[in-house]
């Protein structure tokens, strides 16, 4: 990936936490399950904690006049509404995973904004605490 500007290294973390799946989930309530099971306590704590983070990069996007881009939820996820908590969990861990590069590309580009690095920084620890108590909710994987 080329090198962002500041401006769309927010906009990306904004995209990333907003759309993702553990606030679809916690939206949507796709499973007839108690929302107290393990699964659904670790999705809706990462859900809470991104709806957090993406208004503070809404702020932060808007204190500069940058841009964020309007979004929305991938057409995909509703195609997870039979699905249960611990597969969700997984999936949601996963997805994470595959976003820990592109939120450090997003690091890196805010090197000349310390205060939206840091909380890009701030991000990132969130994102990879949430994957491994996500993990560790959805169990040890069946081979």
């Amino acid at each position: 990936m080329d090198s962002l500007s500041p401006g769309t290294a927010i906009d990306r973390l904004y995209g990333i936490l907003r759309w993702s799946l553990p606030i679809y989930v916690q939206d949507s309530h796709p499973w007839h399950v108690s929302r107290e099971d393990v699964p659904c306590r670790m999705l809706d704590a990462a859900a809470d904690d991104f709806l957090s983070y993406a208004d503070q990069l809404a702020a932060a996007a808007q204190e500069v006049r940058w841009p964020i881009a309007p979004g929305g939820f991938p057409m995909r996820f509703t195609a997870l509404h039979d699905c249960s908590a611990v597969y969700l969990a997984r999936l949601a861990a996963e997805r994470m995973k595959n976003d820990l590069a592109t939120i450090e590309q997003c690091v890196a580009a805010l090197a000349s904004w310390p205060e939206y690095q840091a909380l890009a920084e701030e991000v990132f620890g969130n994102v990879r605490g949430h994957i491994e108590r996500l993990h560790g909710a959805s169990g040890p994987r069946a081979s």
